[in-house]
């Protein structure tokens, strides 16, 4: 940061406010789904990107408006509580009234409100914000807040930098939009080949449930009722357990891993898993995602809404049977059967009765090879888009410092 530049507090370049909650009860009866006020904000409503949802059907009655905090157009809020403190920004487009975990700043005539959010974004305030932060659940006040420093400029300086940071950043955006289209295009193309393999009917194919795969009902289970495993039951170390979060399509999620004691496990057993086991998950959107326990993880326990499939392997590729099972012609077999709307599920006789079209072993092998060789290439390329990705970002913070180090014309 240049040493000439002049910098002054945030609370001297405009009015510093945090909202107003309400209470829930109150917000539903007189505040949800009326046709006319000032929309109602919260910190839901800020994405990571800057974007804010006006239309999430919560608004204050204009009658109610001198109960409340409004922030005029061109304010900016910002976050200024939890786990999204200082990372949820946002630039207003319209009056808004806001929760109290928002403290939004109204410039004033000498501040355009677009370059204080672009200051916000930079490292140096992240740096700083993050300084402040205190308390269980991470929160700056309004007093630190409002002391935090900004270098302030021209006015005709100011919208020079805004509009080189808005141009700049419109190109970046599009060229992210694209990468992540290539993105969304290498997987929906991995999908369709893996759609189109499991479609076909080739010699000697036939239709067998899951159930007739295995030897027996016990190789097909799901984990206990949650009354005989609960989050008492967890420990720091010991034996591990899989939970939804860590079945992914294809792949086994590894992290924020829980444990069990051995006597626990012990008594539970008969919902155990060993490496190179499948598993799917019969709770969520979308249902039925698939995989197989890696050789670099533990043998455990099972969590009630997930299904260890153990198929004779004798008769099925485990990675044949993984793969058919991440297709839309597995998952539309579970979705016709999901039962709750709020928490969508399938029972285990679902699972069981799930018809795959298994070749012979040798098929089985070649057509793994195949899907095997396909995701390595998908894989590549997606991990040569999400580089680009990180670069358009690290091109962001770049062309930010300059920005404010005057470095830009």
């Amino acid at each position: 940061m240049s040493k000439n530049l002049e910098y002054k507090k945030l609370k001297e370049i405009g009015k510093i406010f945090s909202g107003n909650s309400i209470n829930a009860k109150l917000k539903e009866e007189k505040y949800t789904n009326i046709n006319e006020g000032i929309p109602y904000i919260a910190t839901k409503d800020i994405d990571y990107n800057s974007f804010i949802n006006y239309d999430n059907g919560v608004s204050i009655p204009l009658n109610d408006i001198k109960t409340f905090r409004v922030a005029p157009k061109n304010s900016v809020l910002i976050c200024a509580e939890g786990g999204s403190a200082g990372r949820k920004i946002g630039i207003l487009n319209q009056d808004v009234c806001f929760v109290n975990k928002l403290f939004t700043l109204e410039p004033n005539h000498e501040i355009i409100g677009k370059y204080v959010f672009y200051w916000y974004k930079t490292n140096i305030f992240q740096k700083d914000f993050k300084d402040q932060l205190t308390g269980l659940i991470g929160g700056v006040s309004k007093a630190k807040f409002g002391n935090l420093t900004i270098p302030v400029v021209s006015f005709s300086k100011q919208k020079q930098i805004v509009d080189i940071l808005d141009k700049a950043f419109e190109a970046i955006d599009k060229a992210k939009e694209n990468l992540e289209k290539n993105i969304q295009n290498s997987k929906e193309l991995f999908q369709s080949r893996l759609n189109e393999i499991f479609s076909q009917k080739g010699e000697g194919w036939k239709e067998k449930k899951l159930e007739d795969l295995a030897i027996d009902k016990k190789a097909i289970v799901s984990g206990p009722f949650g009354s005989n495993l609960k989050v008492a039951d967890y420990r720091d170390a010991g034996v591990p357990i899989i939970r939804l979060q860590n079945v992914g399509k294809g792949q086994f999620i590894e992290k924020d891993i829980k444990y069990i004691d051995k006597e626990k496990a012990e008594e539970l057993k008969s919902h155990s898993y060993v490496v190179g086991d499948i598993v799917l998950a019969k709770l969520g959107i979308p249902i039925g995602k698939t995989c197989i326990i890696p050789d670099s993880f533990e043998n455990g326990i099972i969590l009630a809404d997930i299904v260890r499939i153990r198929p004779d392997k004798g008769r099925v590729n485990y990675q044949f049977l993984e793969y058919f099972l991440n297709t839309d012609l597995s998952i539309s077999q579970l979705t016709k059967n999901i039962s709750g709307a709020t928490r969508p599920r399938v029972n285990l006789s679902n699972v069981r009765n799930i018809i795959a079209p298994i070749p012979s072993i040798d098929t089985q092998n070649k057509i793994v090879e195949e899907i095997d060789k396909l995701s390595r290439d998908v894989k590549q390329l997606e991990t040569h888009y999400q580089q680009k990705l990180q670069n358009l970002e690290e091109l962001k913070k770049s062309i930010l410092q300059k920005a404010f180090n005057g470095e830009l014309v």
